[in-house]
């Protein structure tokens, strides 16, 4: 089981947004959206999944292009 498929749905949040973490922090989720400038509060590498219920996580699909610009 991967780190996505123990975290829940998040709640207040539509079906399949895109989220990142950096680290690991299910307490630090952001949400990733184009154009938006974004500093996490914690360090580490970048992980980003879609808001999805673990038990259907298998049936996602297909590709997305993420890029990430460091800016200090």
């Amino acid at each position: 089981m991967g780190f996505r498929e123990t975290i829940p749905p998040l709640p207040g949040k539509n079906w399949f947004t895109l989220i990142g973490t950096a680290g690991r922090n299910p307490q630090k989720f952001f949400l990733i959206g184009g154009g938006r400038t974004i500093t996490p509060e914690t360090t580490g590498e970048l992980y980003a999944f879609a808001n999805d219920a673990s038990w259907f996580y298998w049936n996602n699909k297909g590709t997305l292009r993420l890029i990430v610009t460091r800016t200090s």
